[in-house]
């Protein structure tokens, strides 16, 4: 065992590219490299699949390359022999990157790419089971996650969204030049709204959310939403939210450009639509660019506490600057890793 464990050697890939749009599919997730040392020879009577194995490493070695070995995969661990013909070598993944196939037998790559059949919309291949409205109704989605069900509905009937890769827009669902956008994920969903013009009057957005069961809303001392479980025990809390302008959407765009703001959360009366309120005064500023883009619910609220994440209090990623040093906010969504500080609108961020 000791021999076993020395050999073994863990290397973390971190693929750093220019940040998608929220338009665009999600990037590959990080991967975990773990070379696996090399195993005897299979015995008979042992499973077929290290018939396989054997098989993959006899093929490596002959072609100096290495195989993957489709058999011993999983959702998120891929199994390769290594060129040397004797050592296998194992990535994981930090999220999904292949699912069940509905017969069950065997795996299909995830595919967020949303498509409409049977009066749904549904994305290709993901984790969970994302579903979407065609239109004509006040039901925007439901989302299932490890046995727990999700609701998220819209104040009026939806127009007929329009699909482009795994975004469906909604357009003007809240009222004209006001676009709501869901984004299918590898596990779940995120929901923006877009004001495409500067508005004139105060902006607010009522979004009903319908959580899985065992969970519901509350508030904390201080007033901010806080989704809590059964023994009214807070999970995470529903923090103020990232606004971003046209010029930061942009997928070709320099770190420096553009404007970010935030737009506070409240908790309706009926205990169960969130409200989103956009800081007027970005709203108005000269310097910010239309579209302006607010992220707003996602399935990662609750995901961490379904059994489908690892990530402790589920949305909320770190988020450290100069200017808000006591009231950090969400930024799960931002696709952004900045090493440093960028001082895009001024402030030193990340």
């Amino acid at each position: 065992m000791n021999t076993i464990a020395a050999t073994l050697a863990t290397t973390m890939l971190v693929s750093l590219a220019a940040a998608p749009s929220w338009a665009e599919k999600a990037p590959e997730p990080p991967q975990i490299q773990v070379p696996v040392p090399e195993r005897p020879a299979p015995k008979s009577g042992q499973p077929a699949t290290d018939k396989m194995v054997e098989a993959a490493k006899k093929k490596a070695r002959e072609t100096g390359k290495r195989v993957e070995i489709p058999e011993r995969n999983t959702e998120a661990t891929t199994l390769f022999a290594n060129p040397d013909g004797k050592t296998l070598r194992v990535e994981l993944s930090t999220e999904p990157v292949r699912v069940k196939k509905a017969d069950g037998k065997g795996f299909t790559p995830i595919d967020t790419t949303l498509v409409e059949a049977n009066g749904v919309i549904k994305p290709k291949a993901a984790k969970g089971n994302l579903v979407l409205s065609v239109g004509r109704d006040k039901t925007l989605l439901k989302s299932q996650t490890a046995d727990a069900t999700a609701k998220i509905t819209t104040p009026s009937a939806l127009p007929k969204p329009e699909l482009k890769g795994n975004t469906a827009t909604y357009r003007s669902a809240y009222g004209k030049g006001r676009d709501l956008v869901v984004t299918a994920t590898r596990t779940g969903f995120q929901q923006k709204i877009t004001i495409v013009e500067r508005p004139t009057e105060p902006v607010f957005f009522h979004v009903p959310v319908d959580l899985p069961k065992g969970m519901s809303f509350a508030k904390n001392t201080t007033g901010q939403p806080t989704i809590v479980g059964e023994d009214g025990k807070t999970l995470i809390e529903v923090r103020p939210t990232l606004l971003q302008d046209a010029k930061t959407t942009a997928a070709d765009a320099p770190l420096d450009t553009g404007k970010i703001g935030k737009a506070a959360v409240t908790l309706a009366e009926d205990g169960t639509t969130l409200v989103f309120t956009p800081d007027a005064a970005f709203l108005a500023d000269p310097a910010t660019t239309y579209p302006v883009t607010m992220t707003a619910a996602a399935s990662d609220w609750y995901e961490g506490h379904t059994g489908q994440t690892n990530r402790d209090g589920g949305a909320m990623d770190a988020y450290i600057n100069d200017y808000d040093l006591t009231d950090s906010w969400d930024t799960f969504a931002d696709p952004e890793i900045v090493v440093g500080k960028s001082y895009a609108s001024s402030i030193a961020k990340r």
